[in-house]
């Protein structure tokens, strides 16, 4: 749920971006945004995939991982071309990276193809990283999935003292595929000032009774328990009515 100013309010933008040398906390919200904005009903139950690299001279593969995963991307749009996934790159404790993906739309994957696929995209020629480099799994339940995504495709990165060159400016720590293919529906309403201000301070209360604390500002997101958002729409959609005749300044919530 994120409340805001009405457009206009706001200043310009930030001016050319920097290059990236991190998972950000603007970026790591960026992320919860988006998986929080999934159609669960349209998307159905994704697959997780883990893509990781060799115990052995990782590092000689792993300064390609960029490309590795590009081309992973160009297999699994091949065979699965209707699926659109969610990629995370994370580091290891011992320094090497490896991915988590979120494949919706794909019904099933091999994973003994995934293996195979990955392992001669890394082209390591190492058998045990043919037997134990990438994991699929089915998910049961979208609250396994949710759990799934808030350990490990959203969660902050670890400081590692390790192979600094490949960490220095490794790119975008994740991304979608297949963004077409990604129910992503937001409905927007627009409340009064009076409104949105008593919508803020729901929003805020109910982080602070979790242990969490929101900046003060007209702009407010909070990610909520499926039954409080539930509540927060009906709110929303109750104050909407009035707030369609009435003539004052409007702020915009969804």
């Amino acid at each position: 749920m994120q409340v805001k100013a009405s457009a206009g309010t706001g200043g310009g933008g930030g001016g050319p971006r920097a290059a990236i040398g991190g998972f950000s906390r603007q970026s790591r919200r960026r992320l919860l945004y988006l998986l929080a904005s999934i159609d669960q009903q349209a998307s159905g139950l994704p697959l997780f995939v883990t893509l990781t690299y060799p115990g052995q001279d990782w590092e000689t593969y792993a300064a390609n991982m960029k490309r590795h995963l590009d081309n992973f991307h160009r297999w699994l749009a091949y065979h699965r071309p209707t699926t659109s996934a969610i990629w995370r790159l994370e580091v290891q404790k011992r320094g090497a990276p490896h991915f988590h993906l979120l494949v919706f739309g794909a019904g099933f994957l091999d994973c003994l193809l995934v293996a195979e696929a990955w392992w001669r995209i890394v082209g390591s020629a190492q058998e045990s990283h043919l037997l134990a480099g990438t994991q699929v799994k089915a998910c049961a339940r979208w609250r396994e999935a949710t759990r799934y995504m808030a350990k490990y495709m959203a969660k902050p990165q670890e400081e590692t003292a390790e192979v600094p060159e490949l960490w220095r400016l490794p790119g975008r720590f994740w991304g979608v595929w297949g963004a077409k293919n990604l129910p992503v529906c937001p409905e927007y309403w627009t409340l009064t000032p009076e409104v949105a201000a008593r919508f803020r301070r729901v929003l805020r209360g109910h982080a602070k009774s979790r242990g969490y604390r929101l900046r003060n500002g007209s702009s407010v997101t909070a990610f909520l328990p499926h039954a409080a958002a539930e509540r927060a729409l009906l709110f929303c959609q109750a104050q909407r009515r009035t707030a369609s005749d009435s003539d004052v300044g409007l702020a915009e919530s969804n």
